[in-house]
């Protein structure tokens, strides 16, 4: 392929952000002392995201992002196991999730120095929901993750960011 720098355009980038499950517990005990994950470890988990996201993102001096959330932010009560075992509830979890990604976005915007806009995509996952079994129809209705993204979504207009949500009522975007 020829290519010229030229007329490169803009540049953007995607950026995927799921699966942090951030109530569930593993204790080292439990595995042979190979595996633990816990609050404190997702917290370290997801502020290191965003620190190596801003770095690669002013490495590559990228002017517009899609960030998209794509679910499983907490693990929720979808087996008997973790409503016994996770760290919270899901009420709990979903306002700690909340935070942790309102705390990345706003740490996003401030040192992001090349970003311009930020397209947000939240997409829900199946551990969030509050039924028993998967709704397809009204899955989003039911998912603690569609809130928090709408909270999100107020909090960041709140605060003048530069970001716009899309979040859909479906499992794509």
């Amino acid at each position: 392929f020829k290519f010229s720098k030229k007329n490169r355009g803009y540049i953007w980038s995607v950026a995927l952000f799921s699966d942090a499950h951030i109530e569930e517990t593993v204790k080292p005990n439990t595995d042979l002392g190979k595996n633990e994950y816990n609050m404190d470890i997702s917290k370290q988990r997801i502020e290191k995201y965003f620190v190596n996201l801003v770095n690669c993102l002013n490495y590559d001096r990228v002017e517009y992002l899609i960030f998209a959330s794509l679910g499983d932010m907490i693990s929720g009560y979808i087996h008997e196991e973790l409503s016994q075992c996770n760290g919270m509830t899901p009420i709990e979890a979903t306002l700690e999730a909340q935070n942790l990604l309102y705390s990345g976005l706003c740490y996003l915007c401030e040192n992001a120095k090349t970003v311009k806009h930020i397209e947000f995509i939240g997409i829900v996952g199946n551990h969030s929901r509050t039924t028993k079994k998967i709704q397809h129809a009204n899955g989003y209705k039911m998912s603690y993750e569609w809130m928090m993204y709408q909270n999100l979504a107020n909090q960041c207009k709140s605060a003048k960011l530069p970001i716009n949500f899309n979040i859909p009522e479906s499992e794509m975007a």
